[in-house]
């Protein structure tokens, strides 16, 4: 991994989210690429951060599974392709890297005393492991969807290392 941050390794993504006060279309590509999306208008990895300014498309997890043939059968139509959801800006977007058999909350608050304005989000993801330990994915964000993200990619990451075990 050159530079650490075209995220194969989803420690580098969570660092990148954490970081992040909004949420926008660079990170939605950073956490499409690690969930298996792939740019062809990227020649390097480092450029899809960056990938709206760039030609190209996105092929999804389920299009990468088609035979060479039939996803240039597939290009010859623009409406064949869609670009990822919006994880870091919509809330149901981000809800979908939780998954449908996890339970998670999410918590709005204050941040200071009283007449403070300022909130922060509080998310934690559990799945099924998690029952007497405690949950998988905990964050702490400046938006809801930045939160949930964090969270449910913690989450993916602790399920994956304790499924290799």
């Amino acid at each position: 991994m050159v530079d650490g941050w075209w995220m194969t390794d989803t420690a580098a993504l969570v660092k990148r989210l954490e970081e992040a006060t909004v949420g926008g279309r660079g990170l939605d590509g950073l956490i499409a690429f690690t969930l298996g999306w792939r740019f062809n208008g990227c020649r390097e990895y480092q450029h899809i951060e960056s990938w709206e300014k760039i030609a190209g498309h996105w092929y999804s997890p389920e299009q990468l599974r088609l035979s060479l043939v039939e996803r240039l059968k597939l290009a010859q139509d623009v409406e064949n392709f869609r670009s990822p959801p919006f994880y870091t800006t919509l809330l149901d977007a981000a809800l979908m890297l939780v998954g449908e058999e996890r339970r998670w909350v999410l918590e709005r608050c204050r941040v200071g005393l009283w007449p403070s304005r300022d909130y922060v989000f509080h998310c934690c993801v559990y799945t099924e492991l998690d029952e007497a330990v405690g949950p998988s994915g905990v964050s702490r964000a400046p938006t809801a969807s930045l939160a949930v993200c964090i969270a449910a990619l913690r989450a993916r990451a602790m399920t994956q290392a304790q499924e290799q075990e």
